[in-house]
């Protein structure tokens, strides 16, 4: 509802035009001029019109038409004058004085009240034809819609509007009516909807190419709303940020682009391939990464200056990128080290062609030059899973058999081999022994003597894996004292040793495997976070005759993940890293395999189920202990 501030004298035409207004208007009433322009000084966003006793203002000079014209702030409110009579010629010199009506009698409510509501209009109409000039001089496009989304007006008529006809208006148009590139006009329209329905604002960029004209437009929209809070439009701001978004795209594509080759640069291609191989790629997909190095490529910097090392490098960048498929991906990673990633290899002979073909485009692109024949790659290749489920897996795996093409002769490509290993080296709870019960039962009994609930054997699998001391911490509240955990871990240590055996044993076929791998000439150990004389008892008991050493938690050697203990176990069987593979069911082992840098084999049937393990990132994973003997064939 709009607001009137009534100025009038008491009595006569204030009670008369209080009566016939106040159903339709609200109504601000004062009886002094002064005041008046004080009011509307002070509560100018609410004042719609001012309505004015003619007498009393003609005999004061018209001092609120003085004040609402010492602004222009003031232009947009209408000034009604009343009189309780037909006006004398000199009355109608309020029209001279700004005026926009003069009401007098007999007056009809309906008619009084039209004639106010067509004057606040007048005067809208002309302030916003005033304002719409006024903000033609921007160079940004500001148009308006109503309430169902169609064009009121715009300030700009952009070269992205469908219209010939000078004398074509967009008034009334949707974006699918004038918009030539239709899929921005739907989106327009379908942001336009939500804001409608909401009422709440968006700002989003779009790029435009229909015409020719490559642009980037930032659109500002915010909505419009009625006196009762009601969205009855839209009014949105345009600016071309074509300049500033290139520019953010040149910046962006500078920060992961190796200048020199054109290719992705380290950052870049390694945190691509990590977030492929981590998103997009399952255990039945198959890629492969090539790690590339220029041969003896500091001979030609020093024979024939950096300027032709440069140019090297850059005609190799170039066949790189144009020697693979698009969907491919390939950057620079060193001085004169690329890396390649193969996406969705169907066989290794694809791999093996791919490689070749780099051989030859290499030896060819250099033929001619004075260095020719001192240009050559070696190339290392390892295979998604095969080799390695994770981006660092196959690093480690391409870069090894890299090494191997370095080490013999130079100018080829390896694909990674698996080494013969000579020792295996095995995980206790979990991978050969399945102690959970017992771990359960003496956990729950150490619980249950010191008033704390007990555990499941889910919540127990969580449980295990750091030493028996770590798995009373985790079954306790978090809350507890150092002293009663303390108290409960004595007690559990106590059954434990006592019980030890009573549902434990070895998890079918596992011993059988473990002495066929003895046969093939392997040698084997055991390294737990268990205290030493319960894990040999437990050792001598299932597996006498397995285990050419074993290692259970010793002063002076830190606890799995640690690697101290398994280096231990190693340099006592006389085995390098390199040569030897560790066996185990949790993400402790994946942890301790990896800080000792040797490979591991991850097996399901233990403490942590296939899924997990996946998302551990373990590879390989075995189901059946009698799945561990594939990987020894060349054993010694």
């Amino acid at each position: 509802m709009k607001t009137l501030l009534m100025i009038f004298p008491e009595g006569g035409l204030l009670e008369e035009f209080t009566g016939l207004l106040s159903s339709d208007f609200e109504l601000i009433m004062t009886h002094s001029e002064t005041e008046a322009c004080q009011i509307v000084h002070d509560r100018l966003g609410e004042i719609s019109a001012v309505v004015v006793d003619l007498e009393l203002s003609r005999k004061a000079g018209y001092p609120i038409m003085d004040f609402l014209d010492s602004d222009r702030i003031y232009a947009s409110i209408p000034v009604i004058a009343v009189i309780d009579h037909t006006p004398k010629e000199e009355e109608l010199d309020c029209f001279d004085r700004g005026f926009s009506d003069l009401l007098y009698p007999p007056g009809f409510r309906r008619n009084i009240v039209k004639r106010l509501q067509n004057a606040i209009r007048a005067k809208d109409s002309f302030t916003y034809t005033e304002m719409q000039k006024m903000l033609k001089q921007l160079p940004s496009n500001i148009y308006l819609k109503d309430s169902e989304g169609r064009y009121v007006f715009c300030t700009q008529y952009w070269h992205h509007i469908n219209h010939e006809d000078k004398y074509w208006t967009i008034r009334g148009k949707t974006d699918l009516d004038i918009r030539k590139d239709k899929e921005n006009a739907k989106k327009a329209m379908e942001t336009d909807k939500v804001m409608l329905a909401t009422g709440e604002g968006t700002d989003y960029i779009i790029e435009e190419n229909d015409d020719g004209v490559h642009e980037f437009l930032e659109l500002v929209k915010r909505p419009v709303f009625d006196d009762e809070g009601n969205v009855t439009g839209i009014i949105a701001l345009i600016n071309d940020v074509t300049e500033k978004e290139l520019l953010k795209m040149e910046l962006e594509k500078r920060s992961k682009t190796d200048p020199l080759t054109g290719l992705l640069n380290k950052g870049a291609v390694e945190e691509l391939i990590s977030m492929m191989i981590g998103n997009y790629y399952k255990e039945q997909d198959h890629c492969a990464l090539m790690m590339v190095d220029v041969d003896q490529f500091k001979s030609i910097n020093d024979t024939y200056g950096h300027a032709v090392g440069d140019d090297v490098l850059s005609r190799i960048g170039r066949i790189i990128n144009g020697s693979f498929r698009g969907n491919d991906v390939a950057g620079r990673i060193g001085g004169d080290e690329f890396i390649i990633f193969l996406r969705n290899i169907n066989s290794k002979d694809a791999i093996f062609h791919l490689a070749n073909r780099l051989k030859y485009e290499i030896s060819k692109e250099f033929e001619k030059e004075e260095y020719a024949g001192k240009v050559s790659l070696s190339v290392g290749i390892a295979v998604y899973p095969e080799h390695g489920r994770k981006f660092e897996q196959l690093y480690e795996s391409a870069d090894k058999a890299l090494y191997y093409v370095k080490k013999h002769g130079r100018g080829n490509w390896h694909i990674y081999e698996k080494p013969a290993y000579k020792a295996v080296v095995f995980d206790m709870d979990g991978t050969i022994l399945n102690t959970i019960e017992d771990l359960l039962e003496a956990t729950n009994y150490a619980l249950r003597k010191h008033g704390f609930p007990e555990h499941t054997v889910e919540e127990q699998y969580y449980f295990v894996g750091n030493g028996l001391k770590n798995t009373v911490l985790r079954a306790l509240p978090a809350d507890t004292s150092p002293e009663i955990a303390e108290m409960v871990y004595t007690d559990m240590v106590e059954y434990y040793s006592a019980h030890s055996e009573d549902h434990t044993r070895p998890y079918e076929g596992i011993v059988e495997v473990i002495k066929k791998l003895r046969e093939k000439g392997l040698k084997t150990a055991v390294v737990s976070n268990k205290a030493h004389f319960a894990m040999q008892t437990l050792v001598d008991k299932y597996f006498k005759g397995c285990f050419d050493e074993t290692m259970g938690e010793t002063e002076g050697f830190a606890l799995k993940p640690d690697k101290a203990m398994v280096y231990e176990v190693l340099r006592r069987l006389d085995v390098p890293v390199s040569e030897a593979v560790y066996v185990g069911d949790s993400n402790v082992d994946l942890m301790t395999a990896q800080n000792a840098g040797m490979d591991c084999i991850a097996v399901s049937w233990g403490f942590r189920s296939r899924n997990v393990l996946e998302e551990l990132g373990a590879n390989p994973i075995i189901d059946k202990p009698e799945e561990l003997l594939g990987f020894f064939d060349k054993a010694p």
